[in-house]
């Protein structure tokens, strides 16, 4: 990997308007996701003061994407969560003592490793309220499994159901039983988790699939959340880092380069862009200076992994908030655009068009 820091490189402006698109080779991006995006700058005088601090162990933690079809018949009742977790305890229970039964829920890839899963297991789920930004947002749902290790009950998987200000879409939601969380985040090894998605689809006649960012969704995030507001408390400046993946045929001993820009030259960048119009605008800025002062040519690289001053991205699916001032709530915002973007891509998949 290279990395090339700019931190006290000046930032030219692009002087054609083909300059201000970023030019993507690895394939085209559905035209209405550019044209409709949720835009946290909007929200926050909505969303603060007034929102609840977010749940412990949100942020600073690294969490991998999943999108959800909408779930049949979710009870949200007390009594009804209690009665599922002892389902999914017994389902966990009964397809980790057999072997075989494990394989048949499990990639190849992954049966291997269902022996290593401990058969003493617990799950519990419970509603998150303290995410939602609407009166209207369905509420979150949190299943966690525990397994018991020298006596003591310890975390062995987390899953978060969202579905964070989907109402300000203006796109319908699923009519009749159906609940619609369409983000799902989750974290712990990933053969017990397989397990659990299991159960998840069994139950709720739902599908679970691995949710990629495609690099227009990550120069949105730059776009939003490139650096922070001029008065943010002293830990939100946090330098903006972009990884790009080269093309096989570059370099066959460099597969990635990366560029960090301290939060002043990002900021300083963006005053120069007053009245420039498109969301790449910061990255081309970002490109041409790559290009004119390190003869780095970045056209043909993919946006690979963004770390901004909210959050860190990767086009694989990982996601790691990162703690910002609470008055503006930016988690919240951000699991907002990945709510949006798992939405689209779900209709996307279903060959439905997004207006």
């Amino acid at each position: 990997m290279l990395n090339a820091s700019a931190v006290a490189t000046p930032l030219r402006t692009p002087t054609t308007p083909a300059h201000r698109r970023l030019r993507t080779q690895f394939g085209a991006q559905p035209e209405s996701s550019r044209r409709s995006t949720p835009r946290s700058s909007r929200k926050r005088t909505s969303a603060a003061p007034l929102t609840p601090p977010l749940p412990i162990g949100i942020v600073n933690v690294t969490w991998r994407l999943y999108r959800v079809t909408p779930l049949h018949a979710l009870d949200y009742s007390e009594r009804s969560l209690k009665r599922m977790g002892r389902a999914l305890s017994a389902f966990l229970q009964s397809h980790t003592l057999r072997g075989s039964g494990v394989a048949t829920h499990l990639p190849d890839s992954d049966a291997a490793h269902a022996h290593a899963i401990d058969s003493n297991l617990s799950a519990s789920i419970s509603t998150v309220l303290e995410l939602a930004i609407s009166d209207q947002d369905s509420p979150s749902l949190k299943i966690v499994v525990e397994q018991q290790d020298k006596g003591n009950w310890k975390p062995a998987v987390t899953l978060l159901l969202c579905s964070v200000g989907i109402d300000l879409d203006q796109r319908p939601k699923p009519e009749g039983d159906m609940v619609e969380l369409p983000l799902l985040l989750t974290k712990g090894p990933s053969a017990l988790l397989k397990l659990v998605f299991a159960w998840i689809q069994e139950t709720f006649d739902t599908c679970v699939t691995e949710q990629h960012l495609h690099p227009s969704d990550l120069a949105w995030a730059v776009s939003e959340w490139c650096c922070a507001d001029v008065d943010a408390r002293a830990g939100d400046h946090r330098p903006l880092d972009l990884t790009y993946a080269l093309p096989d045929v570059a370099q066959p001993d460099l597969s990635t380069i990366s560029l960090t820009l301290d939060d002043s030259t990002v900021r300083n960048a963006l005053s120069q862009l007053s009245g420039v119009e498109g969301e790449d605008a910061i990255l081309t800025v970002m490109q041409d200076s790559m290009k004119e002062v390190f003869h780095l040519d970045l056209d043909s690289c993919r946006l690979a992994r963004v770390s901004t001053f909210a959050c860190l991205l990767a086009g694989s699916g990982k996601l790691k908030l990162l703690e910002t001032d609470p008055l503006f709530s930016e988690a919240r915002n951000v699991l907002q655009f990945l709510t949006f973007v798992a939405r689209r891509n779900q209709l996307a998949q279903d060959g439905l068009a997004w207006r």
